[in-house]
């Protein structure tokens, strides 16, 4: 599968780890510079410096593709999903996992 993770922190690069470990194709996108070089280093790349909110961001990371996104960071949640929608995914085929975020206030 192929999954993009909007936000390089704990939670996101925990799971990163966890699916790269399960030998997903893993796309971490983080805003900070300085974060996104620090997990770029811990998981030998898969990550991009970019705004996972603005459309162009999630068009280079791919999101036309994604099997799965994960919007980790509750505030960037809703924006995300409305990105992609915006990009033509078909969100009803795709999961989104969107860790410490209550759902029903997202989708």
């Amino acid at each position: 599968m192929y999954i993009l993770i909007a936000g390089g922190g704990k939670v996101g690069f925990h799971l990163a780890e966890e699916l790269l470990r399960e030998h997903h194709e893993v796309l971490v996108i983080e805003r900070e510079s300085a974060r996104a070089a620090q997990v770029r280093e811990e998981l030998g790349g898969n990550v991009m410096v970019g705004d996972s909110c603005e459309a162009t961001t999630l068009d280079a990371a791919g999101v036309s593709r994604a099997d799965l996104v994960a919007a980790v960071r509750a505030n960037e949640a809703r924006h995300v999903l409305d990105q992609a929608e915006h990009r033509h995914v078909d969100l009803a085929e795709h999961r989104q996992a969107l860790a410490g975020v209550d759902q029903r206030n997202v989708l």
